[in-house]
């Protein structure tokens, strides 16, 4: 009893924590163009070190004014706080000023920066900040791999939107690719196939189904898994109701012999069936717990 209050307490935390402390957040992006100028002579001006914080003077973004005075710069809503951004510009001979602008939309800006008398940063100390600010910054490589172009089949999800395209379709579309970050949500890492190596187990009164995951969320071809999952319990005599959830047994359960070869737990496969309080079970091992000393 005492461990089977222990796997669902920690089944429990691993849903809370995978579902609720850290969901994707989605939001829309938004597209800053601003155009710096000095104050008195209103001349362009080229160089300037653009930084971009959160109401929270948490970093976003750092850019450089180009030849015109321009900088561009994209920014996630979820990124800001009170739709509030902080940009911060540095120049030689210039006011070192924070500006606070309210996001909700494309914006364009016009900044103009005072003159410093007292000159605090000079040539030489500005050029030093410059490199310091821009020292993590990676160009983008417009190039790409043609094999990759038509073999790559995964799948990515933008930074932002959430949305989801295949890296041909990034492509094709002429996206920022550093805007993408591929989908790996499977936890399990064994092939469909292997599934029919697994042993059938049935068992009753299992009635917390909260504790259970939805493969959907969790494998990225889940049907492919779930339909040869169906096919193994049919044939052992599952009536066909209810639906196939994963059940997480973490690795402190399980025989010490066991506990070094699977370290992460094992999920195992998982159905209520409705009616007769029956559960039915497809485990790539046997379950067998620590004996209680």
């Amino acid at each position: 009893m005492r461990y089977k209050i222990i796997i669902i307490a920690f089944i429990y935390s691993f849903v809370s924590y995978s579902q609720t402390n850290i969901p994707f957040k989605k939001g829309s992006v938004h597209k800053i163009k601003g155009l710096v100028r000095g104050n008195t002579t209103n001349d362009i001006l080229t160089g300037v070190v653009v930084e971009f914080m959160n109401e929270h003077k948490k970093w976003i973004d750092t850019k450089v004014s180009d030849f015109d005075g321009q900088f561009f710069f994209k920014v996630c809503s979820n990124k800001l706080i009170n739709n509030t951004l902080f940009i911060k510009t540095t120049q030689a001979f210039y006011k070192q000023e924070i500006y606070k602008y309210e996001i909700t939309s494309d914006t364009v800006l016009k900044i103009n920066m005072a003159f410093d008398k007292k000159k605090v940063f000079s040539k030489k100390e500005f050029e030093k900040y410059k490199n310091n600010k821009l020292y993590f910054e990676c160009s983008i490589n417009d190039d790409f791999n043609e094999i990759e172009y038509w073999t790559n089949k995964k799948v990515y999800q933008h930074y932002c939107t959430g949305e989801q395209k295949k890296y041909k379709n990034i492509i094709d579309d002429k996206e920022d690719f550093s805007e993408w970050n591929i989908i790996d949500k499977s936890i399990i890492s064994y092939p469909p196939e292997q599934i029919k190596s697994f042993k059938v187990s049935r068992h009753t009164f299992i009635d917390n189904i909260q504790v259970t995951l939805d493969p959907a969320e969790y494998i990225s071809n889940y049907k492919e898994y779930t339909k040869v999952v169906q096919e193994m319990l049919l044939k052992a005599g599952w009536n066909g109701t209810g639906k196939v959830r994963l059940l997480w047994i973490p690795a402190f359960v399980l025989k010490r012999k066991l506990q070094n070869k699977h370290t992460r737990g094992v999920f195992i496969w998982y159905v209520q069936q409705k009616l007769e309080n029956m559960s039915w079970m497809l485990s790539p091992i046997k379950i067998e717990t620590i004996s209680v000393d």
